[in-house]
């Protein structure tokens, strides 16, 4: 089965040892990408401040974890985010084959 997971990959962070995990669990992982910006420095601490209300500009960066959703033809998806557009957690639900989307808070 291939499982993309939502959320931020650095070394330790949820999302990176569900990616670690999965394929000991006989599964495809790949990582689609983070909710929000998750980069560091002053480039980020904007970034994020941009992003940090709904938006068209958060709607527009949340699109591209569909895009790579859909791309990667994916089964299910497993968000460790919760901030996750309602728009995007639609537009994972119903632009591809995926059969769940597990999104925390939703």
């Amino acid at each position: 089965m291939r499982i993309g997971v939502i959320g931020p990959t650095a070394p330790d962070d949820f999302a990176d040892n569900i990616l670690d995990t999965l394929p000991r669990l006989n599964h495809e992982a790949i990582s689609i990408g983070t909710a929000q910006p998750s980069w560091r420095g002053r480039t980020g601490r904007f970034a994020r401040q941009l992003l940090e209300y709904p938006g068209p500009l958060l709607a527009h960066w949340q699109w591209r974890l569909v895009r790579r959703a859909k791309a990667a033809r994916v089964d299910a998806v497993i968000s460790v985010e919760s901030a996750l557009l309602p728009e995007t957690v639609s537009g994972l639900r119903q632009h591809w084959r995926a059969r769940r989307v597990m999104v925390p808070g939703c």
